[in-house]
């Protein structure tokens, strides 16, 4: 209910740029960079990566890509924006985007609550990501399936990191499996 009353007070373009991040994960700095493309059964998400420098590791791919189901709530909103804005749903800086989200947020009496600050969306993503990540798990190896596929020290298994996060950390677009950790 907090999310719907916070796009209330959106127009309807800022809107869907909000639900772009907030579906797609993206960074505020790579807003601009979204392209959505409708292909069969689903919404092709492309992102280009703002990590750039130091902090961008060589051969990992400038753009990352999926699919979204259209049979899922995250397809359904992302082909509504599509419909709505086009390829390019969110042409907006990130100060405009900080902007309308922290007048929004004012409005609501959320400005200082950091569980809804702009960067949070992109935590929500991938904590919905993680959901899928254990349903898709558990409905094929049962209710223990970390044990089961990655043994009693699962934690620290390194075929566990690169199985469950490394679908989100290539969504994040995190050069670091590990860091998809924290997310969610």
């Amino acid at each position: 209910r907090t999310w719907q009353r916070l796009l209330s007070h959106l127009s309807p373009e800022h809107r869907d740029a909000l639900l772009v991040l907030r579906h797609t994960g993206a960074r505020s700095t790579e807003a601009r960079s979204v392209r959505l493309e409708a292909v069969p059964n689903g919404i092709q998400v492309s992102i280009t990566s703002a990590k750039t420098g130091t902090r961008k590791k060589k051969d990992v791919p400038a753009v990352r890509s999926w699919v979204v189901s259209l049979d899922t709530a995250e397809g359904a909103i992302l082909a509504g924006v599509l419909s709505r804005r086009g390829s390019a749903p969110a042409p907006y800086s990130p100060d405009a985007l900080r902007s309308v989200w922290h007048r929004a947020r004012v409005a609501e009496g959320l400005n200082t609550d950091s569980g809804w600050d702009l960067h949070s969306l992109r935590h929500q993503a991938a904590g919905e990501w993680k959901k899928e990540q254990s349903k898709k798990f558990k409905d094929a190896h049962g209710p223990d399936w970390r044990r089961k596929l990655y043994g009693r020290d699962w934690r620290n298994n390194q075929d566990y990191s690169r199985d469950y996060y490394g679908p989100i950390a290539e969504k994040l677009g995190h050069t670091n499996v590990d860091m998809s950790r924290i997310y969610g």
